[in-house]
């Protein structure tokens, strides 16, 4: 059998043949997204740079990032204008097959600089809701290879570019690994459950205004994203101008 040179290293030899039954990527719930055009976006968690061999020998080679490809409606063009990854492997019988992933528009970038495996992030559990003028909100668990880390948001547009985000929800918000979010009037819904009570629970995010870029918390509307207050689901009072009743010779610095 011959040797893949291009792939061995001085600890492990590799060889023109597979039989690799492993999966390297993790697509969102729900798998597709119709946009106002009837164009389809898809979106998922997969190693970057994509069908690279030398990155081999492990489930986790590289921390996987998010991505999204766009289609037509009839799932024959590659509309998104994004990176193009070519490669291949060797088959079961030695043959060579060629692959190639077309306008792949990377969403995030973990842990670029990080070498240590035990340091990088990787997105998964991934779930995702249209919002109005094709805006889209991503909800995903952040994982280390062996434990969960934490959870994050983040809203692109129509073309991938990220507009808020990513930011991390406030506590561990943990997420089924197949459960959808739900979009509705303007609110993502989704349910869950506590990991000490037995009991179903109700989440919502209600909607991102395009205007300010910000979270309508409750029954307020927070002008900025700076003045939201997350962890307590309201704005943040600005306190007054001790100074705006009195005459400025008044008013000494300080008060």
């Amino acid at each position: 059998m011959e040797v893949y040179e291009e792939i061995s290293t001085p600890e492990k030899t590799y060889y023109k043949w597979s039989n690799d039954n492993a999966v390297y990527t993790e697509i969102a719930h729900p798998a597709g997204l119709v946009l106002s055009d009837e164009s389809l976006m898809f979106i998922f968690a997969g190693e970057k740079p994509s069908l690279d061999n030398r990155m081999v020998g492990s489930n986790l080679n590289t921390p996987r990032n998010l991505g999204l490809v766009i289609t037509d409606g009839n799932l024959e063009k590659v509309l998104s204008e994004g990176v193009t990854s070519e490669g291949g492997f060797y088959d079961y019988g030695g043959g060579w097959k060629e692959q190639s992933n077309e306008g792949i528009v990377w969403i995030t970038d973990f842990t670029p600089n990080t070498k240590e495996k035990e340091n990088w992030e990787s997105a998964t559990r991934i779930k995702t809701a249209l919002l109005s003028d094709d805006r889209v909100f991503i909800l995903y668990e952040v994982w280390y290879p062996t434990h969960y880390a934490r959870t994050d948001y983040l809203i692109i547009d129509k073309y991938g570019a990220v507009i808020l985000g990513p930011k991390t929800v406030p506590y561990q918000l943990r997420l089924s690994p197949t459960d959808e979010l739900v979009s509705d009037d303007g609110q993502i819904l989704f349910y869950g459950n506590d990991v000490e009570l037995p009991k179903l629970i109700r989440y919502h995010f209600e909607e991102i205004t395009p205007e300010t870029g910000c979270v309508s918390l409750g029954k307020k509307e927070c002008k900025k994203e700076k003045d939201c207050d997350w962890k307590n689901k309201t704005c943040i009072e600005k306190k007054p101008d001790p100074c705006a009743d009195k005459e400025k010779k008044k008013c000494k610095k300080g008060d």
